[in-house]
């Protein structure tokens, strides 16, 4: 058993929060699941993991639709994502990296990372409505000049980025998939990424630009 704050959210087919509750709360492990099992249930479905999480694999199914919905409407109010890849370092057993892969993201770690972001968001809204004291995750509009220096480099490479008196981030989440597949794409995303502010911690809400949420905590 766990002692923890549970965050119960009500969503509809269309990724809307219609209701929610946060409470203290007991949990219980009752299976271990790992990444790797998780996605093999959702795309081969062999009979052993088929067979040990046959009480959990309709949720796991379930999931797998909801993290598809929740990216999608983040996608659609502006939401970036750069796609830049992260490396795994790999250890020997006396700590040593030995090996250095890309590290790889599919479907199990989505919907992780969905139903973490709308429990986040979730509860700084809830914090922001009741006018809590409280640290909310925030990431700032990029600067005008910072922009404009995007958009002259894109310019020289054959791309456009509308820019006007406040950049939106779906400008850069247009741009950014425009551009996916192409040689320049690394490259693009990596500048693009430094043409953000940082994102930090704060007691006032100022929004987070890069998720185009007004609310967000970690």
């Amino acid at each position: 058993d766990r002692l923890t704050l549970s965050v119960k959210i009500t969503i509809t087919p269309d990724g809307q929060v219609l209701d929610y509750d946060i409470f203290k709360s007991v949990i219980n492990s009752r299976k271990k699941m790992t990444y790797e099992k998780v996605y093999k249930i959702l795309t081969e479905q062999p009979k052993d993991l088929m067979e040990e999480y046959k009480d959990f694999t309709d949720h796991i199914f379930t999931l797998r639709e909801l993290a598809k919905v929740l990216n999608k409407r983040r996608k659609d109010r502006g939401a970036i994502d750069f796609y830049i890849p992260e490396a795994k370092i790999i250890l020997d057993d006396e700590g040593v990296p030995v090996k250095i892969l890309k590290r790889e993201q599919n479907i199990a770690h989505n919907i992780i990372e969905e139903c973490m972001l709308v429990a986040n968001e979730t509860v700084a809204k809830h914090m922001d409505r009741i006018n809590a004291p409280f640290v909310y995750r925030i990431h700032e509009d990029p600067s005008v000049e910072k922009i404009e220096n995007l958009s002259s480099f894109l310019f020289n490479l054959g791309y456009k980025l509308k820019v006007g008196k406040k950049i939106k981030p779906k400008t850069i989440s247009e741009m950014l998939e425009d551009i996916k597949g192409v040689p320049e794409e690394r490259v693009i995303s990596t500048l693009a990424l430094r043409s953000m502010m940082k994102a930090k911690y704060s007691e006032k809400n100022l929004g987070h630009f890069g998720l185009a949420a007004k609310n967000y905590c970690h």
